[in-house]
């Protein structure tokens, strides 16, 4: 039962682990899009916005706040882009 246990929790753990990295790399793909906004490369910019929000999403609301900020941020590329 011990053993058990001892697994269950090493699981959980590594799991844990595992989503702070995605949200790691959700984070740094979304900075990686307002870069490329604020350069002038509005498509790149749109694109890891979407990326970024795909993985916030899949994340759950760990990543509710960069979900909302992708969310915010889409729009006005599109609009950009679009004039």
């Amino acid at each position: 039962m011990k053993r058990f246990i001892l697994a269950l929790a090493a699981v959980l753990l590594s799991a844990s682990l595992l989503s702070a990295q995605d949200l790691a790399t959700a984070t740094k793909i979304y900075n990686d899009g307002a870069t490329a906004l604020m350069s002038g490369n509005k498509t790149e910019a749109l694109e890891k916005f979407q990326e970024a929000l795909t993985m916030g999403e899949a994340l759950g609301g760990d990543a509710e706040e960069l979900v909302n900020n992708c969310k915010k941020a889409i729009p006005g590329v599109i609009l950009s882009i679009g004039k």
